[in-house]
């Protein structure tokens, strides 16, 4: 019998009557994952043991070249943005990393991705990583924010004006300020 090795984990899926969130537990191997019906409205656990995807796929952010994607990973990524603008405003940009969604929650994933980036900028740019309390909502809350400003009006165009004068005119109104 697997004893999983300390790596193994098992994902217990929400079965929306008693539990609407998944759990994570240590792998039991005498719990073999089973998904059938017990008795009338009871239903038995259904479990996915997760091994070395629980790490193979949170490194695919960082490496997609693992499964032949021929892409940057994320620090990569960063760094493309960056020499879009500015070397002056690196600094600034890059001691305010913020990290929202999903795969923020991977554990140590916001303290691999500042060590990547790190690597990357030049060595008298301090590079900050930070999550939201709630990473998974947080982009929406501040659309949402945005929405109501009051001057929400001044940081958008209409498809009209866009049809009218192009995105080039769309790149000099909002980079206006900046020397590009």
């Amino acid at each position: 019998m697997e004893s999983g090795g300390g790596i193994a984990k098992d994902y217990v899926l929400p079965d929306f009557h008693t539990r609407s969130r998944g759990v994570v537990r240590d792998y039991d191997p005498t719990q073999a994952p089973r998904s059938r019906r017990l008795g009338v409205g009871e239903f038995s656990e259904d479990v996915i043991t997760l091994r070395n995807e629980r790490f193979t796929i949170p490194e695919l952010l960082f490496n997609p070249s693992d499964v032949g994607v021929r892409q940057p990973g994320l620090p990569e990524l960063v760094l493309q943005s960056l020499q879009c603008l500015p070397r002056g405003l690196w600094p600034g940009l890059l001691a305010n990393i913020l990290v929202v969604g999903g795969n923020s929650l991977f554990d140590g994933f916001t303290e691999r991705l500042r060590g990547e980036i790190k690597k990357l900028v030049p060595d008298d740019c301090a590079v900050r990583v930070a999550r939201p309390r709630d990473p998974i909502a947080n982009t929406w809350l501040g659309g949402a924010n945005l929405a109501r400003h009051a001057h929400v009006q001044s940081l958008a165009i209409t498809k009209l004006e866009y049809e009218e004068h192009g995105g080039a005119w769309l790149a000099r109104r909002f980079a206006a300020g900046f020397d590009l």
